[in-house]
């Protein structure tokens, strides 16, 4: 296995690419979704060990940075989805240019597994997505989001918080260090997987017991059988060490169903 770390230019913004190559390919290549805010971290060590496992798998696994987070150029603030979406095309043509895949599969981890969704719909080529943990509802989220900043300062104890930031005299929500546009908050807002016209994909959910949004995948799943447009499949995996805060807590039962699933199909 070869990994290599590099930032390279994708319609002139710089992006931080961390790419694991297999000895022997398989031709196909598997490009990782991120979660966004304090999830990011938080399924960190999952990510490392599921790249890692499925590169053995003789699978090419690509993870990024969307622009404005983690090591990838911009600033915090500069996050916008419209530009994960513009960028897409460009991140697929460079892996395209550098892996020559066979096919590409599309894994993505809570927020990230509704954009893997929402970006293979402009690429008819893409038929099969990883989902784990997806959103479905935007503004559900947003719900969650806000409810876990309040108990964050409650457990805290602090007082006086501003829940609006004046950024480059454009004004942001702050979610714990993390500021978002009122442009990505309508997103959001507006966000609902059961509503996205996926045409011909197959798709593969797989849904921890720690997070309560089962009916929300149920209802999806649903939904897109009755348009008969695509399939989707439901694996519930017990583990709900999977969001516990602790880096060190044990996700290997969802890497092994994950590693097992892909094996078989």
């Amino acid at each position: 296995m070869r990994e290599k770390l590099e930032f390279i230019g994708l319609n002139k913004r710089n992006y931080f690419i961390h790419s694991h190559s297999p000895l022997q390919t398989n031709r196909e290549t598997i490009i990782f979704f991120n979660p966004m805010f304090d999830e990011k971290k938080r399924v960190q060590k999952f990510q490392c060990e599921t790249a890692r496992a499925l590169c053995r798998l003789g699978y090419t696994v690509i993870r990024f940075d969307y622009y404005g987070t983690g090591d990838s150029g911009g600033d915090t603030f500069e996050f916008d989805f419209s530009t994960v979406y513009s960028d897409f095309s460009y991140l697929i043509d460079h892996i395209k240019n550098t892996f020559s895949p066979e096919g590409i599969i599309l894994f993505g981890i809570r927020l990230g597994a509704d954009l893997a969704l929402m970006n293979s719909i402009s690429e008819p080529t893409i038929k099969h997505l990883i989902l784990v943990e997806p959103i479905i509802d935007g503004k559900r989220y947003l719900l969650e989001l806000r409810m876990r900043k309040k108990l964050f300062y409650n457990l805290n104890k602090i007082q006086s918080n501003k829940e609006q930031l004046l950024i480059q005299e454009q004004k942001f929500e702050d979610f714990q260090g993390y500021p978002m546009s009122f442009e990505n908050l309508a997103y959001l807002e507006k966000m609902n997987l059961s509503d996205s016209n996926i045409i011909d994909k197959s798709v593969t959910i797989f849904k921890t017991n720690s997070i309560s949004n089962k009916k929300l995948v149920v209802k999806f799943k649903e939904k897109i059988e009755i348009k008969k447009s695509s399939s989707v499949n439901i694996h519930y995996v017990d583990c709900p060490e999977f969001w516990a805060a602790l880096e060190s807590v044990d996700t290997s039962t969802l890497t092994q169903q994950i590693i097992t699933f892909i094996s078989n199909n």
